[in-house]
């Protein structure tokens, strides 16, 4: 996911399966101060396919969703987008 830089908010970027279970906490600015605002430009996020217990998740459909607030309005911004995790193919 290309998340694009130069805002003033909170980012929680989040992976879920098909029935709404959370899968993995890809970023979440409240607990990476450091990053939290991140600079002008686009920034890419890899999610490498584990779940926060670092176990390969079941090929399938996943929803990454991303919640912006922005800290100066409040204003609340939510984005979804399916991904498909698929396993490799044996030559």
């Amino acid at each position: 996911m290309i998340v694009q830089g130069g805002f003033q908010a909170e980012l929680l970027l989040r992976v879920f399966d098909v029935q709404g279970r959370l899968q993995r906490t890809l970023y979440n600015s409240r607990f990476e101060p450091a990053a939290a605002d991140f600079a002008e430009g686009q920034h890419v996020v890899v999610w490498d396919g584990r779940d926060e217990y670092a176990e390969f998740v079941p090929a399938g459909a996943y929803v990454v969703h991303m919640q912006v607030v922005e800290r100066t309005s409040g204003d609340k911004h939510e984005f979804q987008m399916p991904v498909v995790v698929a396993s490799r193919l044996e030559r």
